[in-house]
């Protein structure tokens, strides 16, 4: 006679169709990471370019423009830095409750 619990353990192909899609998701999101932190890291020195000198009254001013595009492309870069934690979080306690799962199944 089998037993309910242990049956239960073994995976349904809906459940390994989830897993290969969340699988598929992350590898594509890591790309796309990656690929942020790379427009980040070449965004960086433009902030670099932000001061100006006004030459009329010798001060130091910042260039309105370059300011805001400078900020409003490295908030965009942000939101991706913010929705990794997310994923990341998601991902490590989806795999944490799988994994108590399936050890309270084994030591039945």
């Amino acid at each position: 006679m089998a037993n309910p619990d242990i049956s239960s353990a073994v995976e349904k192909p809906e459940e390994k169709a989830a897993a290969r899609n969340q699988e598929s998701f992350l590898q594509k999101w890591k790309k796309i990471f990656v690929a942020s932190c790379l427009f980040a890291v070449v965004l960086d020195p433009l902030f670099l370019y932000v001061p100006m000198m006004k030459d009329d009254i010798k001060c130091l001013q910042s260039d309105r423009n370059l300011k805001i595009a400078a900020l409003l492309l490295r908030s965009f870069t942000d939101l991706f830095y913010i929705f990794d934690i997310i994923v990341q979080v998601y991902t490590s306690h989806n795999f944490a409750s799988k994994y108590a799962y399936r050890r309270r199944i084994c030591r039945k």
